[in-house]
């Protein structure tokens, strides 16, 4: 008994020893020039001496689009001030199959060679959009992850997001009929690399593959959310998938709406990257360009390419630095101001501004309208020669006579409304249409 009670306070000692030290566990910030190769298990990412490791960092808008923010001062910055360790290069797969193809690869390779330069890992994204399925471009998937695995075989720095966002009609059969096509091209040359594999609908429906996964080791698959947008049940989600053992990597992120845009919901926003942290979910966040929508980190009217100060960045700029350096959100007041507000308002809810501009113009047009009909109804009832006194003369040939006026409503109502036409025409091209056209 006496033996047994002892067994029972040692087991007990060692239960207590074993959850301190799990709870005092910390998932390490992984470099590749200490971590080296990183692979899953579980729901993990874990490096090459086992440890347990997440990675995040910003994701470029598309490479072509805006090349200047590839370079390696911002690659950098990046790293060494902003504390990430990772870089997402979006290589937009429907431009580079309809587009220049040698400029893509240009300013994908400099991507990265700077990733590397400044001990980043580094995403190679086919960032499948309007051509919703991957199978649309098969053939150049193929010959594209053939090109990039043989290139980069022995450089442990980077990982392969073999479809971004697979939408539409698309299904999660089509989605694996192709990740079983791309992944042994891929693991011919770099048997042991990291790839990450697109959901339905946006990648948003990951319990697709939770249910049915693919029949290859170290994989993840793709998981994105806009805060704003996305809430209770995205997240709900999320916990439930992450928990049921599939793996996840957030290959995308923000804090705005799903659109790009919006004004952002800070309490959506912190909860989300709590829980990520929670999960040990490694993540990027959209993205690093200038573009003028909410998701966009560098300013609009910035030009700054090499190095961002913090009058260069956006608020989604803002919080993402502070995420990456695991500072306080709370500390940046979400303030905006009205042209800021208002320029939002036309870009995501542009029916909204055209009301705004249109109410008054009727207003206007019609008090114009209205004044000179009564104008003229005064000029009428003064009766000075025998044309006026026909004119409100009851015979029956007066009548037949005064038909006119009737006609002539009509017409000042075609012209009252065509009037109005056009210059709403001309608020939706100055608000609206030439803005969109020219970025």
């Amino acid at each position: 008994m006496k033996n047994f009670s002892c067994f029972c306070v040692r087991l007990f000692l060692l239960l207590i020893f074993a959850l301190v030290t799990f709870a005092n566990a910390e998932v390490i910030n992984a470099r590749p020039s200490v971590n080296g190769k990183l692979h899953v298990q579980g729901t993990d990412l874990f490096d090459e001496q086992g440890n347990q490791v997440v990675i995040k960092g910003p994701s470029t808008h598309g490479l072509t689009w805006f090349p200047q923010y590839v370079n390696t001062n911002l690659f950098h910055q990046l790293s060494r001030e902003w504390n990430t360790n990772l870089i997402r290069l979006a290589m937009y797969s429907y431009d580079y199959v309809h587009g220049d193809r040698k400029k893509n690869l240009e300013v994908l390779r400099k991507g990265v060679q700077y990733a590397i330069e400044n001990d980043m890992y580094v995403m190679v994204d086919w960032h499948i959009l309007t051509d919703n399925n991957p199978n649309q471009n098969l053939a150049e998937a193929i010959n594209f992850f053939n090109m990039m695995a043989k290139e980069y075989a022995d450089v442990p720095n980077v990982i392969f997001e073999i479809c971004n966002e697979p939408n539409g009609d698309c299904t999660w059969e089509d989605i694996k009929e192709y990740a079983n096509i791309i992944i042994p091209v891929i693991r011919r040359h770099k048997p042991d690399a990291l790839i990450l594999i697109g959901t339905p609908n946006f990648d948003r429906e990951i319990q697709e593959p939770a249910k049915d996964p693919v029949d290859f080791e170290n994989v993840m698959y793709s998981f994105h959310f806009y805060a704003t947008s996305h809430k209770g049940e995205s997240l709900a989600k999320l916990k439930e998938v992450v928990g049921g053992g599939t793996p996840i990597f957030i290959t995308e992120s923000g804090f705005c709406e799903a659109s790009g845009d919006g004004k952002i919901n800070l309490e959506s926003v912190k909860q989300w990257y709590a829980t990520l942290d929670s999960l040990h979910l490694s993540y990027t966040i959209w993205s690093m360009s200038n573009k003028e929508e909410e998701s966009a980190m560098i300013r609009s009217d910035s030009r700054a390419v090499e190095y961002l100060t913090e009058e260069d960045l956006s608020l989604s700029g803002l919080y993402a630095r502070a995420l990456f350096q695991g500072k306080d959100l709370n500390q940046i007041p979400l303030i905006y101001e009205p042209v800021s507000s208002f320029k939002i308002l036309a870009r995501t809810k542009p029916y909204i501004v055209w009301g705004i501009f249109a109410i008054p113009v009727f207003i206007v047009i019609f008090l114009v309208f209205l004044i000179q009909k009564i104008r003229k109804r005064f000029r009428y009832n003064r009766i000075r020669t025998y044309d006026d006194l026909l004119k409100f003369s009851k015979n029956e040939s007066a009548k037949k006579f005064n038909s006119k006026p009737a006609k002539q409503f009509l017409g000042d109502l075609f012209l009252f409304l065509s009037t109005f036409c056009t210059l709403i025409y001309l608020c939706w091209r100055f608000t609206c249409s030439i803005p969109y056209a020219y970025g």
